[in-house]
């Protein structure tokens, strides 16, 4: 999977962006404990990516804080499903 770009945005957020969630995300934090973060959680985008091009170009996130941090990437595919981003500015 390639996941480096030379894009400086995506769909208007850029790399070490902060923004709120507007989904509820599932993921498992480092140490495997598998966690749900509510719509609205606070997370930053750590980078912007190229999934390929099935995928497209998108974000890889964390999510939530401290030990109960998730990480999540989303792109233009999940746009196109959800109907929206998943997350917007804060």
């Amino acid at each position: 999977m390639v996941r480096s770009t030379t894009k400086q945005y995506w769909r208007g957020f850029v790399a070490g962006e902060r923004v709120r969630m507007r989904i509820e995300t599932r993921g498992a934090t480092g140490s495997d404990e598998d966690i749900t973060h509510p719509s609205g959680t606070l997370a930053i985008i750590s980078r912007l990516a190229n999934f390929g091009e099935f995928q497209g170009d998108g974000v890889d996130l964390v999510i939530g804080e401290g030990s109960r941090a998730i990480c999540n990437s989303f792109d233009d595919r999940d746009v196109k499903e959800l109907g929206e981003i998943p997350f917007t500015h804060t």
